[in-house]
């Protein structure tokens, strides 16, 4: 009788625990002004490609402190870090609107700060946490406007902006994943905007790189060789409604697309 009076009053507060949690209300963060802090964030997974590839790199954050010494962009890129970050700088008006996808390495996001000053705007997205909470902290006393947010580019962009800049990301991407990000950020743009796509391309056939970054891409940048076959364009669904200009870079290892909306 006793073991019966136990086992029943046990199951009572089970249920009384089982219907306190179902009841518990689950709010977002919020802040000063009580709204929701990033909530699509709650709901990013990082993509199981970024951490088969290039986990050891973006989820490590050790290693992201280290490459995020300019000083290795200049040796893995033999130099033209700098100038690719300053060729986008020249498309980028001040002040305006601007979205980058990726939180990338380097100097490159304080030279596009620099440039749209105190009275534009600066949003950041990235699917990597590691990623997001690195650059908030290097950046928020010295560039306290940026807005960085936790977010998947292949998910929807509510706002329009004047330049969305895609810098040295489609080359870590499966072209299903092109396909998605670029017909993404081309429909975020205004009607006068314009979308910078900096990445790799297809070097000159006498490049005297030409076979070990063959190499190099299929052992460590699996997805990269895809954009050495296809032009950016490629991946967008409605090309012809925009005008697309391509520059090319150190022996066309490089490049930068500048894509505006025919009006």
């Amino acid at each position: 009788m006793a073991k019966a009076t136990i086992k029943t009053t046990n199951q009572k507060a089970s249920a009384t625990r089982k219907t306190a949690v179902k009841k518990a209300p689950v709010s977002a963060p919020k802040t000063k002004d009580s709204s929701p802090v990033n909530a699509v964030s709650s709901e990013v997974q990082l993509p199981a490609y970024v951490k088969e590839v290039y986990g050891y790199i973006y989820e490590d954050q050790e290693v992201s402190r280290n490459l995020d010494d300019n000083r290795f962009g200049t040796l893995f890129t033999l130099g033209y870090n700098n100038k690719l970050a300053k060729a986008v700088c020249r498309e980028v008006n001040y002040p305006s609107s601007v979205l980058q996808v990726g939180a990338t390495f380097g100097n490159q996001i304080d030279k596009i700060a620099s440039k749209i000053g105190q009275y534009g705007s600066y949003d950041i997205i990235d699917v990597s946490k590691t990623q997001i909470e690195r650059c908030r902290n290097k950046f928020i006393y010295e560039y306290p406007k940026i807005n960085f947010i936790l977010q998947d580019a292949t998910s929807p962009i509510e706002k329009k902006y004047d330049c969305v800049v895609c810098y040295m990301l489609l080359h870590e991407v499966p072209d299903p994943t092109k396909h998605k990000i670029v017909n993404n950020i081309l429909s975020a743009i205004n009607t006068n905007g314009k979308v910078i796509f900096v990445d790799y391309h297809a070097p000159s056939k006498w490049h005297p790189l030409r076979y070990i970054v063959k190499a190099v891409n299929r052992l460590y940048q699996p997805f990269a060789e895809s954009l050495w076959n296809h032009e950016i364009k490629d991946f967008a669904e409605n090309p012809n409604d925009y005008v697309w200009r391509k520059s090319l870079y150190f022996g066309k290892m490089y490049q930068r697309v500048v894509v505006t909306k025919i009006k």
